[in-house]
């Protein structure tokens, strides 16, 4: 982790890390849900691999090339979802209709969100990122944990 003399962690990085976390865990569970779609499927397995994966190197050796894959892997996240809310993705097998937001997918968006936000702002502005003490972290932890259970239960539910 990026941490100080005291153990702190820099926040952007460290909510980065666990948004990512959360956004892959979601995909992963999407990926059963659109199991006849192979495509579909694949995409949401490689996303969610991406996602984990990011998300657990950043927490482990955090570095500004890190940053920028996971700006574009997840920037390219939340690109997906605004283009299957919107237009569909034509060459992709099970994405090619546009469907209305859903709160799986909604979520998943969303943490992809803050994991390039965070992200971005270790890029562009390191000296300035606050520290985030252990403590700090957990309930951040605690609330991405309970989005994410809120939105694989409510995979189960997509058709």
């Amino acid at each position: 982790m990026t941490t100080t003399d005291t153990g702190a962690t820099r926040t952007g990085p460290a909510l980065a890390a666990m948004a990512s976390i959360g956004a892959g865990v979601i995909h992963a569970s999407a990926v059963g849900v659109h199991g006849e779609h192979g495509q579909a499927a694949l995409a949401f397995a490689l996303l969610a691999v991406f996602q984990v994966g990011w998300g657990v190197l950043v927490l482990a050796r955090p570095g500004r090339w890190l940053y920028r894959a996971g700006v574009a892997g997840n920037g390219a996240a939340v690109a997906g979802w605004l283009l299957t809310r919107t237009t569909g993705i034509g060459f992709v097998d099970g994405l090619e209709a546009a469907e209305g937001p859903g709160l799986p997918d909604t979520l998943a968006a969303l943490l992809a969100g803050v994991a390039v936000a965070g992200a971005l702002a270790a890029l562009v502005a390191p000296d300035r990122v606050r520290r985030l003490s252990g403590t700090a972290q957990a309930p951040a932890a605690a609330a991405t944990a309970l989005l994410v259970v809120v939105a694989m239960v409510a995979t189960g539910g997509h058709g």
